[in-house]
């Protein structure tokens, strides 16, 4: 298992409340195949480019099912509980404390003060993604999207801060060709 750098986007997955339509949607405009829902896991379906996991989608939690469809990035952390603590310690929130899940890895969901969402992934058997960054259907860059920018911009210039929030974005597949590389947005000051 590689070991990721602290910090670095790991994982994705989403939460819908239509998950055959996702399934479908998805499918169709990056090409992924899915295997089996996990009932063990609430039905966490992992989702593959060309055979190599790329994301996973999952129905709502009970009791949120009319909420809305939303995607989380993990970044990697050699330590969930301890990043959970950092995230407190500069100003964050820790929206669910460290769970085990499985063999696989132990997660957190936090916030930063202005409100964006991000998971935190200590790997055991899943390191998470298994495409090459920019592959077709892999995984390539992320934006975060934030109810106050101004908070979650000076957090993040923070030590400590997380430098990567939520919004993962994906590599359609081309006809025949490998995609160009993703064009970065201006940073806003």
């Amino acid at each position: 298992m590689a070991v990721q750098p602290e910090g670095t986007p790991c994982w994705a997955d989403a939460s819908f409340a239509d998950l055959e339509g996702a399934k479908s949607f998805y499918g169709d405009v990056l090409g992924w195949t899915f295997g089996e829902g996990s009932p063990e896991f609430g039905n966490y379906t992992t989702a593959y480019a060309d055979g190599k996991r790329a994301a996973a989608v999952v129905p709502p939690m009970p009791g949120n099912e009319d909420g809305p469809s939303a995607w989380c990035l993990y970044l990697a952390s050699p330590d969930a509980a301890a990043t959970g603590e950092k995230v407190r310690a500069s100003g964050g929130q820790v929206l669910m404390e460290p769970m085990q899940v499985g063999a696989f890895g132990t997660m957190v969901l936090a916030g930063d003060p202005g409100g964006a969402v991000f998971g935190v992934w200590q790997a055991d058997t899943h390191d998470g993604f298994e495409t090459e960054m920019g592959a077709p259907g892999g995984y390539c860059w992320s934006w975060c999207t934030s109810p106050s920018r101004t908070a979650t911009r000076r957090w993040r210039r923070r030590p400590g801060g997380a430098r990567s929030c939520s919004s993962a974005r994906w590599t359609a597949p081309s006809a025949g060709s490998r995609p160009s590389p993703t064009r970065r947005a201006p940073r806003s000051p």
